[in-house]
């Protein structure tokens, strides 16, 4: 019994952890760059220009459906970037229409 109450104990630390962790990572679009940050005790910052963008699609699966998160995937001309996946992003269908606004802008936007 007390290896159960154990096992139920390091859950929950887990659980705290990634929460936490979650909870300090941010994701910014800027007219220039996108950037990523991630870490609760060491910090990462992962950065890719704008211009270097080819493709942008995002994904949702059941219950990021249900929960209000999706993942964005980026595709960038001939390198492996290290920004090329964004897990858990709220509201990813505004988000996504946003940047790829900026991303691809209409080139006519006042003629129809």
């Amino acid at each position: 019994m007390v290896v159960v109450w154990w096992l139920w104990l390091l859950l929950l630390i887990r659980f705290v952890w990634k929460v936490a962790e979650w909870s300090v990572d941010y994701f910014v679009v800027t007219s220039k760059r996108m950037l990523l940050t991630t870490g609760l005790i060491t910090r990462k910052v992962a950065m890719m220009p704008l211009q270097k963008v080819t493709d942008m699609s995002f994904q949702r699966s059941l219950l990021g459906r249900m929960l209000g998160y999706g993942e964005f995937i980026l595709e960038s001309a001939g390198q492996d970037q290290a920004l090329s996946t964004v897990e858990y992003i709220p509201y990813p269908e505004t988000l996504y229409l946003e940047v790829c606004q900026m991303l691809f802008p209409s080139k006519d936007e006042g003629d129809d």
